[in-house]
């Protein structure tokens, strides 16, 4: 190397690769016959970098490393690396095969980040907020929240429904336990009482909030007569047409909480 040379601890300075030229950091890793043989493999290869206007001075060359590419970096460490191998005596290795390396592992390298994003922009999907709250302001006429639960599913099951004003302002609530049950029962029996208190306060425009996605499917559903709760599903329609107008949302629990307060009461009556 030119420093070994400069320091007395080698008698020519020249490149103990091809022989040819000052051993710097240029020529061992740009310009040496041996590395350039690697540099057009791998453009033929069609490698994304080229080197015919990049080439640094020999004072700037750590500078140009340290900044290049990641990709361009993975060939400088391949080519130090078999460099140091050959001038240590260790056994040597065709351009071609050094080419093959590279390029496989550049590949390896830009799959892993492909998959890495992948993964990281799912986790913002995963992680992106939802809607939990309900907005008043979006409905007409009054407002109605239902919750049941179930300690055990099946077990003691009880129901709790609140009605508000289009501001949203509290109305009436109602609460109470329907003995042993499962969760969606539960869920059923409190839009059906909760229906009731909208009909006893002469509602005609009515939206109705519920957590339970499959009693929202199955009252909204085309026939329910051979279902096993068929009666109760009937019971809630002909609520629905006396009242005239109503619209059913699926609400996050956290949006239900009031409801599921009042349903937790019901639990102790």
């Amino acid at each position: 190397m030119e420093l070994r040379h400069r320091r007395h601890l080698d008698s020519t300075g020249a490149c103990t690769i091809c022989g040819d030229g000052m051993e710097n950091w240029v020529h061992m890793l740009f310009e040496c016959s041996w590395t350039a043989q690697v540099w057009a493999g791998l453009i033929y290869y069609g490698f994304p970098y080229r080197l015919a206007h990049t080439i640094p001075l020999d004072s700037q060359a750590l500078d140009f490393i340290a900044h290049a590419p990641t990709g361009l970096r993975f060939a400088l460490w391949f080519l130090w690396v078999e460099r140091n191998n050959r001038v240590f005596g260790k056994p040597s290795r065709s351009p071609y095969t050094i080419v093959r390396d590279i390029l496989s592992f550049f590949q390896w390298w830009r799959e892993t980040r492909r998959r890495a994003n992948m993964f990281r922009d799912g986790a913002r999907r995963d992680s992106s907020s939802k809607t939990v709250t309900w907005n008043p302001y979006c409905c007409k006429g009054m407002i109605l929240h239902t919750d049941g639960s179930s300690m055990g599913n099946p077990g003691p099951s009880d129901f709790g429904a609140v009605l508000r004003n289009h501001e949203g302002a509290w109305i009436e609530g109602i609460s109470g336990n329907i003995g042993i049950a499962d969760n969606f029962l539960a869920e059923v029996v409190a839009i059906l009482e909760g229906l009731n208190l909208a009909l006893a306060r002469r509602c005609t425009t009515l939206t109705c909030y519920s957590d339970s996605q499959e009693a929202l499917r199955l009252i909204q559903s085309a026939s329910v007569v051979n279902h096993v709760m068929g009666g109760l599903l009937m019971n809630i329609r002909d609520r629905i047409s006396l009242i005239g107008n109503v619209r059913f949302f699926h609400v996050w629990r956290e949006g239900n909480s009031v409801a599921d307060i009042l349903a937790r009461r019901g639990a102790k009556e």
